[in-house]
């Protein structure tokens, strides 16, 4: 048995979770809120305290031991960008990849930022793309400290966006060799990314005023994606801390598919769960909340390569 202790690191909170892998799969065994966030590039700051002693207050009240933990972070803690990979040499796209930075955090050092890429499926077979996500190293080391402090490794740490693609690839399989879409709603932005299975297709940050103008550009989104790869999105899963009934509702009037779905996605659709009756209604009327946090105790479905 495998007990993992995955933390989401929201805007808005903290999310806890103890997860075993058993025989037959994933069981929730335990799960927990922060009122307050933390901002992990400056988890000194006097204004983490209280958020760092309502962590580690609800670990040390999970009743369950643990082998791991691993961190989810929010978009806003990461540099991502498409990198060309076609015929250029690993030192080459280094050197891409430290422009990159140079331009964001022109006073840092560019190997101050382990770099991971994921390979991305492209329409021509004449250029090959990657998905870069770059992590300041301050993440690596605060979320270490914190793991110190527990007593335990830091298994993973890993952006909300591909930890919520774990969630959708394990609890969803009859869309595995489906060409899907997973969208994670915030306040003024949302996370946009197309996979099928293993293959990670197109990822993209959406910027809008109010949700009319985001669903008019997942809606321009989805028809470009559907134009280049010469294929429909089946479905598309919705989720994150600004989807209400009412947005989900929208978008399935709205958002146009040729075919499939528009659905609330549900991290705990295969898990079983420890949880008492009280815990697991919370869990089921907070799972939209949940991907990130449950699909980082599920080993990641993409590979991904050290780069820097």
């Amino acid at each position: 048995m495998n007990n993992t202790l995955a933390i989401s690191c929201c805007l808005e909170r903290l999310y806890i979770a103890l997860v075993s892998q058993e025989e037959k799969g994933y069981d929730l065994k335990y799960l927990a809120t922060t009122k307050n966030p933390l901002d992990l590039e400056f988890i000194n700051n006097p204004l983490n305290e209280q958020s760092l002693d309502e962590l580690f207050t609800l670990i040390n009240q999970c009743p369950y031991n643990f082998d791991s933990v691993t961190f989810s972070i929010p978009v806003e803690n990461a540099i991502i960008t498409k990198i060309p990979t076609q015929n250029i040499t690993t030192t080459d796209v280094i050197s891409l990849i430290e422009m990159e930075i140079k331009q964001i955090y022109s006073q840092y050092n560019p190997s101050e930022f382990p770099t991971y890429l994921y390979n991305m499926k492209s329409s021509s077979k004449d250029i090959s793309w990657s998905l870069a996500i770059i992590i300041p190293k301050i993440i690596f080391q605060q979320t270490k400290a914190i793991s110190k402090k527990l007593g335990i490794i830091v298994k993973r740490i890993e952006i909300c966006q591909i930890c919520a693609h774990n969630s959708l690839l394990y609890n969803y399989p009859e869309d595995f060799d489906k060409l899907v879409a997973l969208v994670n709603i915030a306040e003024k932005f949302a996370d946009f990314s197309c996979l099928k299975g293993r293959d990670l297709y197109f990822y993209t940050l959406i910027k809008f005023n109010d949700e009319s103008e985001l669903i008019q550009k997942t809606n321009e989104t989805i028809r470009k994606l559907t134009e280049e790869f010469n294929s429909p999105i089946s479905s598309v899963y919705l989720f994150g801390p600004s989807l209400t009934r009412i947005t989900l509702r929208n978008f399935q009037s709205n958002l146009s598919l040729e075919s499939g779905a528009i659905k609330r996605l549900n991290p705990l659709r295969y898990f079983t769960t420890s949880l008492d009756e009280g815990g697991a209604q919370i869990a089921a009327r907070i799972a939209h909340l949940l991907p990130p946090c449950i699909g980082s105790a599920i080993p990641n479905y993409h590979e991904r390569t050290k780069i820097i």
